[in-house]
């Protein structure tokens, strides 16, 4: 959701260099974006499994090397886009003259020059960044997330549709993520892909990682050729590649749910334990969160697992909001 920041620094700042530090699993998914100059990979799992196992000296080693081959390229501007301890002290490792962050709760602030507020919250879309921008004086053309989906990666996407025996439009479900407070009803997504491929004669298919397989498997089975389950069976690049081809996007708070307002598919997000939006600039995204006084409870739940927030979201409700968008 922060794409919007490189397009508006690239206009805003004429003739700049813009370097993006990132996880390395995400590179294919930025590599091909023009405004971007150069993409820097942090090993997150690296350095974790480092302190995990108490290689101080190895990550010292890491650290230094890390911090010296940032440095060299002598940065006028760090900005950090996550108000984390750990996003704080790499900017602080890039040793830019200005490091500008967001405010919160995370230790760090001595590691910025600046911390600005999120400003308003006015529950848009990016609205955190793009507020940033404005204090920056940077004008925002184009508020929407971009991206761009190598076309090798389409190829590829293309390819484990057709081997599936895919033919003609489909629908794309993302119902995972790593916390379960976000998750919809398993059995709804059944109901919901039946209902849907009765109504517009056309199939879903689950993208998730290969750890969501069984879920997946649990959705699909007993469905015929009317929900496939692809979880485990595309990297995130490909997984991208699919929701740019879909012709409906449905999803909890999870990353190809956002990429369904940045390739511009109709987009219905089911949010309830997190909520970090409810508009967006694309008219097609449209939002289903059933406030409740606990919600949103982002990592602290307070309702023994039952998360009523998501069972109030029902499958005719995702229905009725499909038929205003597709």
């Amino acid at each position: 959701m922060a794409s919007p920041v490189l397009k508006a620094l690239k206009n805003g700042y004429k003739g700049a260099e813009i370097h993006w530090l990132i996880n390395p699993a995400l590179i294919d998914l930025l590599r091909d974006n023009p405004y971007v100059d150069s993409l820097i990979p942090w090993n997150k799992a690296l350095w974790n499994r480092q302190i995990k196992e108490f290689h101080l000296i190895r990550l010292c080693s890491e650290i230094m090397s890390f911090k010296k081959n940032l440095s060299r390229h002598q940065y006028d501007l760090c900005l950090d886009l996550q108000g984390l301890f750990r996003s704080r002290f790499l900017a602080y490792l890039s040793r830019a003259k200005e490091r500008i962050g967001f405010d919160s709760k995370e230790p760090g602030r001595f590691f910025m020059t600046k911390v600005i507020s999120k400003g308003p919250q006015n529950l848009e879309m990016s609205s955190e960044y793009l507020y940033m921008l404005k204090e920056l004086g940077i004008k925002v053309e184009d508020p929407l997330p971009f991206l761009v989906v190598p076309n090798v990666s389409k190829e590829r996407a293309k390819s484990i549709i057709d081997a599936h025996g895919i033919k003609g439009p489909f629908f794309v479900f993302a119902p995972f993520t790593t916390r379960p407070q976000k998750h919809w009803i398993d059995d709804r997504w059944k109901s919901l892909g039946m209902k849907l491929a009765k109504h517009y004669g056309i199939p879903s298919v689950i993208l998730g990682g290969r750890g969501d397989k069984q879920k997946g498997d649990a959705i699909s089975n007993g469905t015929g050729n009317l929900i496939y389950n692809l979880s485990g069976k595309t990297n995130l690049v490909e997984s991208a590649a699919i929701v740019s081809m879909a012709k409906l996007v449905i999803g909890v708070d999870t990353g190809l749910t956002h990429m369904g307002t940045a390739f511009k598919r109709p987009t219905v997000a089911l949010f309830g334990a997190t909520r970090p939006y409810l508009y967006t600039k694309w008219p097609k995204t449209k939002v289903l969160y059933v406030k409740r006084e606990c919600s949103p409870c982002k990592r602290s739940p307070t309702c023994n697992q039952a998360f009523p927030c998501m069972s109030d979201i029902t499958v005719n409700m995702v229905l009725k909001t499909v038929e205003g968008i597709i």
